[in-house]
């Protein structure tokens, strides 16, 4: 992360869902807070262990209705043409 603006809140989770990557290696989190808000995280690094974020998300076990203090960057791509904003958890 170079120069990226680090954001912090407390957020309620309303939803959260796994799904697998396009490439099938790696497992992304969505979750989505009480505003509508939504923020992401990979679960695998390459080395195949679970990243310092899955790790975290599980010890802490929180579920739909958990309240967490989350810290997170806001990151852009380009996929298909269009530009894709992303909030993701770090």
């Amino acid at each position: 992360m170079t120069d990226q603006q680090i954001y912090n809140k407390i957020i309620t989770v309303k939803s959260k869902e796994e799904t697998k990557t396009k490439t099938g290696t790696n497992t992304t989190f969505k979750i989505i807070d009480q505003d509508g808000e939504r923020f992401s995280f990979f679960k695998l690094k390459k080395d195949g262990n679970l990243t310092s974020v899955a790790e975290q998300w599980k010890n802490t076990g929180s579920d739909e209705g958990s309240t967490v203090k989350i810290g997170y960057v806001k990151e852009s791509f380009e996929a298909n043409g269009k530009t894709i904003n992303v909030n993701k958890i770090i």
